[in-house]
């Protein structure tokens, strides 16, 4: 048996937010609500990212409506029913991870 390519057990994890802490939108980031989802502007880069309506609704979550990440989840639940809780939690943090990439999130941290 083979080992996989380099890199490849990282891009398989999961991806993660490092506490459950919701994060806060960047001060320049721009939000434009459009009739299936959003977009996002950073003035700080000059880029555009495009959120369909569950990321809109993520969004619409962060802190301060809600304190943690799985208050998010759980609004998201309520909201979107049918979906099972662990998927949520899964996509969320992919969502929240690529929002921290494209530095259009701030994380917060314990007070």
């Amino acid at each position: 048996m083979s080992s996989p390519p380099a890199g490849a057990i990282e891009a398989a994890a999961p991806a993660t937010v490092i506490d459950d802490l919701a994060p806060t939108p960047r001060a320049a980031v721009v939000f434009t609500a459009m009739p299936d989802g959003a977009v996002l502007y950073t003035t700080e880069t000059e880029n555009y990212f495009g959120l369909n309506k569950t990321g809109t609704f993520v969004w619409q979550h962060l802190y301060p409506t809600c304190e943690t990440i799985t208050e998010i989840c759980a609004a998201l639940a309520a909201e979107f029913q049918g979906t099972e809780a662990k998927q949520i939690r899964r996509d969320v943090d992919r969502l929240l991870t690529r929002l921290a990439e494209q530095r259009l999130i701030d994380r917060r941290s314990a007070s």
